[in-house]
Formats: C-alpha cells, sequence, structure tokens
C-alpha cells in the first residue's frame, strides 16, 4: 500500500510538472504576441507542430520515467515556440511597399492583391498610358499610386524616391518588392548575342540593384524589408538561359549579402524563385517571333552553318510549344510573396513549386556528370545536337 502510494504520488507531481510547462509555453507564447505588432498564424505548419507537441506530451508520461520525459517535453517546448514565432504574420495596415514592374504579370496582380490586404501601394509601371496602368488607374484609391519609373534611368529612379518621400513624410517604406524584370532570348550561350547579355544585366541586375539603392534609406527607417522576385536559374544552370540565368544569378548573391549586411539595421531581405509560369512575356508569341527572327539574322554564317538552321528552329518551336503550357495562374507566386512580406521573420529564400527543389537537390548532390545531363535536357532541349557536333567539325 505504502508504494502504491508512493507512486501515485510521483505520477501527481509528475503530471502537475507538466501542466506547469504547458501552461509557462501557452504563457510564453502569449506574451509574445501581447508585445508584438504580429498576430499569431495558425497555419498547417503551425498545427502540426502544436498537434505533434502534446501527442508528444502524452506518449512521454506514459511510456518514459517520469523525469526524464519531463525533461524531453520542456526540450520539445522550445523548438515549438520558435516554429510559432517564425509563423507569426504582421498587420499590413497602414504599411507601404513599393512594387516595380506592375505593367503585367506577378507585378499587376500584386498591387492589386496588396490594396486589397490594406497596404499603401506604389505601383511602379513603364508604360503610364499601358493597359496595366489603366487597370490599376480603376481602382480609384488613395492607397494606390500607380507611379511611371525605367529601372534603368538612374534620373527618372531619383525623382520618384524623393516623390515616394514626400508621400510618405517621417514613416518610412515597409517594403519594397523588386518584381521587374526581362527574357531576352533563349538559346545556346554561343549564338545568344551580347546585347542580350547587357540587358538582362542592366535590368534584372543593375536596374534593381539601383532602385534597392535610393530606397534603403527610406525601407531603413521602418525596420523594413525587400523582396526580390529571382528564379530558379539564377541558382540552377539550365540549359540555354546563359544570360537570363546570369542575371539572376548575380541578382541571389547581391541580395544574400545585402541580407547580412541589413541585420544590423533590422531590414530582412527575401528571394522568392517563381516556378514556369505563364507570364505577359513569356505567353506573347509575336515576341519570340521577332526575337528568333533577330537571332537568325544576327548571327554569323559561320555559327549558323555550324549549329545549323533546323537546330535554331527548334528552340523557337519548343518556345512557342511549352510556353503557353506554363501555369496559367499567377496567385501561387502572389501568396508566397505576400507570405515573405507579412511574416515576422521572412526566410531567405521561397520556392513556389516542388519540382524547384528536386532540381536543386539533384544539382547539388549529383556527380556533375549526370547533374549536366538532366539540367541541359530539363528545359527547350532539341532533339539532337547542333549540326556540326552531330557531324564532327567546327568552324575554323
Amino acid at each position: 500500500m505504502q508504494l502504491l502510494g508512493e507512486m501515485e504520488s510521483t505520477c501527481t507531481s509528475a503530471l502537475g510538472l507538466y501542466g506547469f510547462i504547458t501552461a509557462a509555453f501557452g504563457a510564453a507564447v502569449a506574451i509574445h504576441f501581447q508585445k508584438s505588432e504580429a498576430r499569431f498564424n495558425l497555419n498547417a505548419s503551425t498545427s502540426v507542430s502544436l498537434l505533434l507537441l502534446f501527442f508528444g506530451e502524452s506518449l512521454f508520461y506514459f511510456y518514459l520515467p517520469h523525469y526524464l520525459g519531463i525533461v524531453l517535453f520542456g526540450l520539445c517546448c522550445f523548438p515549438v515556440y520558435r516554429s510559432i514565432r517564425s509563423n507569426a504574420i504582421l498587420c499590413p495596415e497602414g504599411k507601404a511597399v513599393l512594387i516595380t514592374g506592375c505593367d503585367t504579370g506577378f507585378g499587376l496582380v500584386m498591387a492589386k492583391r496588396l490594396h486589397s490586404l490594406g497596404f499603401h501601394v506604389f505601383a511602379m509601371v513603364l508604360y503610364e498610358k499601358g493597359d496595366g496602368a489603366q487597370e490599376l488607374k480603376l481602382v480609384c484609391s488613395d492607397r494606390l499610386t500607380v507611379i511611371q519609373m525605367d529601372i534603368t534611368n538612374y534620373a527618372m529612379i531619383q525623382e520618384v524616391q524623393k516623390k515616394v518621400a514626400k508621400q510618405l513624410g517621417n514613416k518610412g517604406l515597409f517594403a519594397l518588392v523588386n518584381n521587374a524584370g526581362i527574357i531576352e532570348y533563349f538559346g545556346d550561350a554561343e549564338i545568344i548575342p551580347i546585347d542580350a547579355y547587357k540587358r538582362c544585366i542592366e535590368v534584372n541586375f543593375l536596374g534593381t540593384v539601383e532602385v534597392t539603392k535610393r530606397f534603403l534609406p527610406l525601407i531603413r527607417r521602418a525596420k523594413g524589408r525587400i523582396v526580390n522576385i529571382s528564379s530558379p536559374s539564377g541558382e540552377v544552370p539550365f540549359g540555354r538561359m546563359s544570360a537570363y540565368g546570369a542575371s539572376k544569378a548575380a541578382l541571389e548573391f547581391f541580395s544574400d549579402i545585402l541580407r547580412q549586411e541589413m541585420k544590423a539595421w533590422g531590414v530582412q531581405i527575401a528571394i522568392i524563385q517563381p516556378g514556369a509560369t505563364k507570364t505577359g512575356q513569356v505567353g506573347n508569341v509575336n515576341f519570340w517571333e521577332q526575337q528568333h527572327k533577330k537571332l537568325k539574322d544576327n548571327l554569323s554564317p559561320e555559327l549558323l552553318q555550324d549549329y545549323g538552321e533546323e537546330y535554331i528552329d527548334e528552340i523557337r518551336q519548343k518556345i512557342l510549344t511549352v510556353g503557353p503550357n506554363f501555369r496559367q495562374h499567377v496567385g501561387p507566386v502572389v501568396e508566397t510573396i505576400i507570405t515573405a512580406l507579412l511574416a515576422q521573420n521572412p526566410k531567405p529564400r521561397y520556392t513556389t513549386e516542388f519540382v524547384i527543389d528536386v532540381l536543386k537537390m539533384l544539382y547539388y548532390f549529383l556527380p556533375s556528370s549526370v547533374a549536366d545531363t538532366i539540367l541541359n535536357e530539363v528545359f527547350l532541349a532539341p532533339r539532337f545536337p547542333p549540326k556540326g557536333a552531330r557531324e564532327g567539325y567546327a568552324s575554323q
């Protein structure tokens, strides 16, 4: 009887300690959200973490020595608390965000979506009288300001910065979304004209850097964040995307370094790598027909002979066939951008499709010879090698 009483006393003490730790965990979460402007976000990740924690509590209590179970349960509470904090979301009301490239695609949809959430949106468009700008102006709201800005025109960027700063007053800019970007050509690195490399670097990298530098003082004032729209091709070398991929790789590297440097200022940087999505330029058949014609017209006779018209025409056909089959809805990408904007602690890098993560793993962990073969065949791969490679010669 005495032994039974001791066992009951030990179980009661252990149960009390489990209850105390659970209460302390709940109090810590409540205190954090009371002191922070962030809101509790009961998403899938948070729900799973909480379910596993409390399921684990039962297992620890019934199947482990009491004090060992209590210690393990206490240790498990810490990563779940961190997960809840990292998944917390900020309130968008009253926050100002500037988005580049709002003429079409992600930028256009994003500007309207962020406005609907309560953000004050500064939507940058390349063409003030274009369809995208007119569609945004129809919103007729003092929280949505449409401004023309060419991100390669540094004088224009400076003027826009002054205009935005004047509207914001002392409030600062909560977020900058560097969305503007271009794709000039698809094709083998040797046949893509040097002007295409220059243009991609000018828009996708240097233009983004200039916009970022101009608006950073306003972002630092608000302890805000920057979201850069990059591409999987900026991290993984896909065949026939050298010009575009090189510009996005430069953007990725710049973003990673900037993230390190801005921590002291309380500014957070996130990179978004969208999957294959049919935006305005990708789905524009006339644009790719014109680009293909310019590519062939400017190719030297030697390269045209070595690669063969059949090979170059097949790349064009692949673009016209594959492009329209890309994902039609930009919604998943826009929602990922919103997550990066509103997460209390955004991730350094977001991908929008599982296949992107798979390709990254293949690139980083497979031998180069295997990874190169896979990545060269993933996108726009012609059925046969260039004419000269098949016939075993190269131009002299």
